[in-house]
């Protein structure tokens, strides 16, 4: 990554953040509905895995999703956003940025973008 810009760098971390905060915003809007639908969740971690592939499909190289995804979960244990996964919670973000990766870049092969 020698020639990344350092404002892409930055919008980088802001779209890490912008993932923990809107999951933080949109949970409890997503809970109320949810639960009165009586479906299963998840449109919050939704919207965190969202800047995730918006970042990894701005920077088209292997391996980004991943690092995105190691950031976001490095973040999320340092603010104390870990949710009912504990310790655990950096497989909860690396493994859908390896997946974001692997679509990614099969997708490029593919011709599919």
């Amino acid at each position: 990554m020698e020639n990344v810009k350092l404002r892409r760098l930055i919008f980088f971390a802001l779209c890490c953040d912008l993932g923990l905060i809107s999951k933080r915003l949109i949970a409890p809007v997503s809970n109320l509905i949810t639960d009165s639908l009586h479906i299963p969740g998840g449109i919050g971690t939704s919207f965190s895995l969202m800047f995730l592939v918006l970042a990894a499909a701005l920077l088209p190289r292997f391996g980004c999703g991943m690092l995105m995804g190691a950031v976001q979960s490095l973040l999320a244990l340092a603010l104390g956003m870990t949710g009912s996964m504990g310790a655990l919670s950096p497989i909860g973000y690396i493994v859908p940025g390896l997946t974001v990766d692997i679509v990614l870049f099969l997708s490029g092969k593919l011709k599919i973008r």
